[in-house]
């Protein structure tokens, strides 16, 4: 490399005169302390002096490999050892690691496998066959699955459905409007499927690495980088592109290596997995949102309270589903404060009622029966009340307030009563039973087991039923036990009184 080229492929770092050793040895500094590119600006150098030296090839190689340009890392190693050769036996091993990040896996395999032969004290060749031999089977996948059973079934079916998917031929070249429209609307639709079915299989292959590649693009979009070739933005803009490259390089070997239709998680492209990504997203959004929407104002946009309790409610939302409760709870504080501040009655009946919920998720009960008794005053329905007394009977429960939640799960009955809702009705009976458990008078609580039953049945609650039945019977066999004397001792009587109490709540 002459001088000229050095300088501008090194502009930061100064040319000195020095040797083939000092040169190699600042390079395995370099590498040692993660500075790839300064590691790689050495070995040059060195090379530059002994252009055949077989260990400088190899340490260049690594660097390539670790800077994302496998390609070169597989040119340095191919020229480091020799066919036949044992002597650099790094050298094959580094050829095995640039085939491998490249993707052809069996070539790779093929690389440790000589090298294994030559040297099986290298515990490096070993590793390298069996992750080779994972990635070649992740890569293939199960063939039984891949197997068709019937070509001649199967393809006509394809046919016939590539056949519907085109739609009839039409003697006309030019559409009508309407069919152009309606082809506009189905492109639409399905560009915008790709591009979330894409967000979502990048999200699978780089992981929280999405959200660094999301920031890179965006960066690179931003018209204030986009100066003059002299300008400080130029460094910027090389250094970012330089950083997306390498993770477009990263998410096309992962995906070789660990192929989609092989993840647990497989190709099923449906609405529950692309919102478990989109909480995130949403939470972002909802932010954005309202740095926007606070710098209007509501002369312009008079409708800007009922938007800014919308944009809470939401974000309040991705944040519970993300579990960061605190923050919710936050979200859904401004929510009520805006709704109370602008006299909107059922936004602020509904930011209640989320409010309790975050503070009952994090384990706040104390907290979320206040927020849920405050509700209360404003409540309107009989179906709201029984809803209200269950979950804050059900917070002092937790709190081992159970006189207190007995007042409220009979109360919650009551409201239940009155509309002869069942779903409530049972709910509150199954509150007074784990109740009365707790507090040793089994036979209440066999008797409310047998109502909650009951009402189970009458709203065709299969599931409950069982876990109720099981929970009578669990109270019967104690109970047996109880009357025929056959508990030992104090001690025994309370640790199976407790285990059972277990049973029964849960």
């Amino acid at each position: 490399m002459e001088i000229d080229e050095r300088l501008k492929k090194y502009p930061h770092c100064p040319l000195s005169i020095s040797t083939f050793t000092t040169f190699s040895d600042e390079g395995n500094m370099h590498f040692r302390a993660g500075h790839f590119r300064k590691a790689l600006y050495c070995f040059d150098r060195a090379l530059e002096l002994q252009p055949d030296n077989k260990g400088a090839r190899v340490s260049r190689s690594q660097c390539h490999l670790k800077l994302g340009d496998a390609v070169a890392a597989l040119a340095d190693a191919e020229a480091s050892f020799v066919e036949g050769e044992k002597s650099n036996i790094m050298g094959l091993y580094q050829y095995g690691e640039a085939l491998f990040n490249l993707g052809q896996f069996e070539q790779a395999l093929m690389a440790y496998h000589r090298g294994y032969r030559s040297r099986k004290d290298k515990e490096e060749f070993r590793v390298g066959v069996n992750k080779a031999k994972d990635a070649i089977v992740t890569a293939i996948g199960d063939q039984q699955a891949t197997q068709i059973e019937d070509l001649d079934t199967v393809l006509p079916q394809i046919d016939e459905i590539n056949a519907a998917n085109r739609g009839p031929e039409h003697c006309c070249v030019l559409s009508s409007l309407n069919e152009m429209k309606q082809s506009q609307q189905k492109s639409r639709k399905a560009n915008a499927l790709t591009f979330a079915r894409s967000r979502w299989v990048d999200r699978e292959i780089l992981g929280v690495l999405q959200q660094d590649k999301d920031y890179l693009t965006k960066f690179l979009k931003r018209p204030d980088i986009h100066g003059d070739a002299q300008s400080s933005s130029e460094g910027l803009r090389g250094k970012a592109n330089e950083a997306l490259n390498y993770l477009e390089i990263r998410q096309k070997f992962w995906r070789q290596q660990n192929p989609m239709y092989a993840r647990k998680i497989g190709l099923t492209f449906n609405n529950d997995m692309v919102r478990q990504y989109e909480a995130h997203d949403c939470q972002l959004e909802c932010e954005r949102a309202l740095r926007q929407i606070k710098e209007i104002s509501q002369r312009l946009l008079p409708r800007k309270p009922e938007f800014l309790t919308e944009i809470l409610h939401f974000k309040g939302l991705a944040l519970m589903k993300l579990k960061s409760y605190d923050n919710a709870a936050t979200a859904f504080q401004e929510e009520f404060k805006v709704a109370a501040d602008n006299k909107m009655p059922e936004t602020k009946s509904r930011a209640l009622d989320y409010l309790g919920r975050s503070y009952a998720l994090k384990g706040s009960f104390a907290e979320g029966a206040e927020i849920w008794d405050s509700r209360l005053a404003i409540s309107k329905t009989p179906i709201e009340r029984a809803y209200l007394f269950h979950e804050i009977g059900r917070c002092y429960y937790e709190t081992n307030k159970f006189d207190l939640a007995k007042i409220y799960g009979n109360q919650c009955l009551d409201e239940a009563s009155k509309i002869n809702d069942n779903i409530w009705k049972m709910n509150a009976e199954i509150l007074l039973a784990q109740c009365e458990v707790k507090s040793k008078t089994f036979d209440k609580a066999n008797q409310h087991f047998e109502k909650a039953e009951e009402y189970a049945l009458n709203c065709n609650n299969k599931a409950n039923v069982g876990m109720l039945r099981e929970a009578e019977q669990c109270i019967k066999i104690y109970m047996e036990r109880a009357d025929a004397g056959t508990t030992h001792s104090h001690e025994d009587d309370e640790k199976d009184a407790s285990d059972d109490d277990k049973d029964l709540v849960e």
